[in-house]
């Protein structure tokens, strides 16, 4: 499954409320990582699509928590900072990565992650515990989101 819009699995997403510093917020996608699932909602809250994905495996494990999407950069990733993988090796990221700094929900402070939602070049990985952390879609599902993700949303990870 590269996507759905089946009502039945929407049925089953996971809250995207969330807490920060107090306000009571919505975010636009929640990683649901016991399944492998990244849920997409539109403004009202509401899942509009699961899509399946990659993430860490046993050593290098995604981690679980609150992130803000900061920009959206697309292959081959020259704004990459110089000497970062994304920039050595961009094909690894597929088409376009959306690019995430963690959250505190209690203060709404910001921190850096090397953590991302990008594209992949091994399709077989989806729905498998296969990055080194970051969270891998299919590629034309990661250009689609890219295009409806806007800086500031916020992505939750559980």
């Amino acid at each position: 499954m590269s996507g759905t819009s089946d009502t039945t699995v929407l049925a089953c997403a996971p809250s995207p409320k969330i807490t920060v510093a107090g306000e009571k917020k919505l975010a636009a996608i929640v990683v649901d990582l016991s399944q492998n699932v990244l849920y997409h909602y539109n403004d009202k809250g509401e899942a509009v699509a699961a899509y399946l994905v990659a993430s860490g495996k046993k050593s290098t494990p995604t981690d679980k928590g609150l992130r803000i999407v900061t920009h959206i950069e697309s292959y081959p990733y020259k704004s990459a900072p110089a000497g970062t993988k994304r920039r050595r090796n961009p094909g690894n990221y597929g088409p376009r990565i959306i690019c995430l700094e963690t959250v505190n929900p209690k203060t709404g402070a910001r921190g850096k992650t090397g953590e991302f939602i990008h594209g992949n070049s091994n399709p077989k990985t989806l729905g498998k515990y296969a990055s080194l952390g970051c969270i891998r879609m299919d590629n034309e599902v990661i250009k689609k989101l890219a295009r409806e993700i806007k800086r500031g949303a916020f992505v939750l990870i559980k």
